[in-house]
C-alpha cells in the first residue's frame, strides 16, 4: 500500500461512489469548484495497493490567509467530508501524510469534518468537537411525509404559501442565479457574515447545476423572487446548502413551499435522503426550525489538530464575535457586495 496524490480521476470517483460513507463533498468536481473559485492549494491523497487500485481517499485543501492565518482542511466550505478507507489502519496511514503536509505547509491547524466518530483521528491526537449537528428528513412519499410535518407551523405555512400565490422555479439561467445573489446579500448581512462571492456562485451554477448536480430553486411572489436556495445532488441524497429571502415578504412563507416542493420533485426523482444542513448547538431557533419538519437530529464529528481551532472554537457569545457580526448588519448593501472577498478567508 503507498499513499499517493490523485492521478486518475475516474478511478477517484468511482471509489467515492462505491463507498457508503461519501458525499457529495468527495466528488473532485467539488475540488475543481472550490480551486476555481478560491485559489486553495488541492493535496487530495489516496491510498492504492499494486495493482492501483484505490482503497482509501482523503481530499485536502490548504488554505492560506493573511487575515485568518494557515490551515489545512477536509475541506473548506464543506459541513461533512472525512476520510473515506477500506480499514482503520488505510485512514491512519491516509491521516499520517495530511499531518506531515500540515506541518510542511506551516498550518496553524488541520480540521477534519466527519459524520461518525472517527478513531484514526483519535488515535493520532486530534481532538474532537461536537459544535455542529445535521438534521435528515427520510423520504418515503408525499403524503407519509407530509404528516411527519408541524402541523400548526410547517403544514400551515405551506399553505398560506400556497394560497397567497407563491410560486416556484427550478433555475437554470443567469437571471435566477442574479435573482439568488441579490437576496443573498441581504441575508447574509441580516446574519453579519460576508456573502459568498458571485464568481463562487457562478461556479456552482456552471459546473453543478448545468451538469445535473445542484439544483437552484426560487420562491416567486408576484413575480417578484423573494426566497432562492442552492441544493446539491448526490447518490440518494438532496443538500440543502445556501437559502437566502427577503424579509420584507416572510408573511407568505416563501421558504416553506419551496423546501416542501423541493422535497417533492426529490420523491419524484427517487431521492430517498435530504439533509437539512448543518446547525450550531447554540442556534436552536434554527434547529427546531428543521425539526419540525420530521428531521432526525444526525451528530457531526469534527476533528482538530494540534487543537480545536476555527469555527470549532468560536464563542458566539462572546464581544469578539457579536462585535464583528454586528458591525456587518449595519452596513449598506453596496458595502456588504465589496466585502464578498472576505468570504474565503472563512473557509
Amino acid at each position: 500500500m503507498q499513499i499517493t496524490r490523485v492521478t486518475d480521476e475516474k478511478a477517484w470517483d468511482e471509489y467515492v461512489f462505491r463507498n457508503q460513507g461519501s458525499s457529495f463533498f468527495h466528488l473532485l468536481i467539488w475540488k475543481k469548484v472550490i480551486e476555481q473559485s478560491f485559489r486553495f492549494q488541492p493535496h487530495y491523497l489516496c491510498s492504492q495497493e499494486q495493482d492501483r487500485k484505490i482503497t482509501g481517499v482523503l481530499p485536502l485543501l490548504f488554505v492560506d490567509s493573511r487575515l485568518t492565518g494557515k490551515r489545512m482542511a477536509s475541506l473548506p466550505f464543506s459541513y461533512v467530508c472525512g476520510p473515506l478507507a477500506d480499514s482503520h489502519q488505510i485512514a491512519l496511514r491516509l491521516l499520517e501524510e495530511g499531518l506531515r503536509i500540515a506541518e510542511k505547509t506551516g498550518s496553524k491547524y488541520f480540521e477534519i469534518k466527519a459524520d461518525h466518530e472517527e478513531g484514526a483521528a483519535e488515535s493520532l491526537g486530534f481532538h474532537a468537537s461536537d459544535y455542529y449537528r445535521t438534521y435528515i428528513v427520510h423520504l418515503a412519499d408525499p403524503d407519509a411525509n407530509w404528516r411527519n410535518l408541524h402541523k400548526s407551523s410547517t403544514q400551515r405555512s405551506i399553505n398560506k404559501a400556497k394560497k397567497d400565490g407563491v410560486k416556484i422555479e427550478f433555475s437554470e439561467t443567469e437571471a435566477g442565479l442574479r435573482d439568488f445573489w441579490r437576496l443573498n446579500l441581504g441575508t447574509c448581512r441580516f446574519h453579519g457574515i460576508p456573502p459568498q462571492p458571485y464568481s463562487f456562485l457562478k461556479n456552482v451554477r456552471h459546473m453543478l447545476v448545468q451538469n445535473g448536480l445542484a439544483k437552484l430553486v426560487l420562491a416567486r411572489y408576484q413575480e417578484r423572487p423573494v426566497a432562492g436556495a442552492f441544493f446539491f445532488l448526490f447518490k440518494d441524497k438532496v443538500y440543502y446548502m445556501y437559502g437566502a429571502s427577503d424579509p420584507k415578504y416572510l408573511f407568505c412563507r416563501p421558504n416553506h413551499l419551496l423546501l416542501w416542493q423541493t422535497m417533492l420533485w426529490a420523491m419524484e426523482n427517487d431521492y430517498r435522503v435530504f439533509d437539512l444542513g448543518r446547525v450550531s448547538q447554540d442556534n436552536t431557533g434554527l434547529a427546531e426550525f428543521k425539526k419540525r419538519w420530521g428531521a432526525q437530529e444526525k451528530d457531526l464529528y469534527y476533528y482538530y489538530w494540534p487543537e480545536i481551532r476555527g469555527v470549532g472554537a468560536t464563542d458566539r457569545a462572546g464581544w469578539k464575535f457579536r462585535l464583528l457580526t454586528g458591525t456587518w448588519k449595519r452596513m449598506p448593501i453596496w458595502l456588504t457586495r465589496k466585502g464578498a472577498f472576505l468570504y474565503k478567508h472563512l473557509a
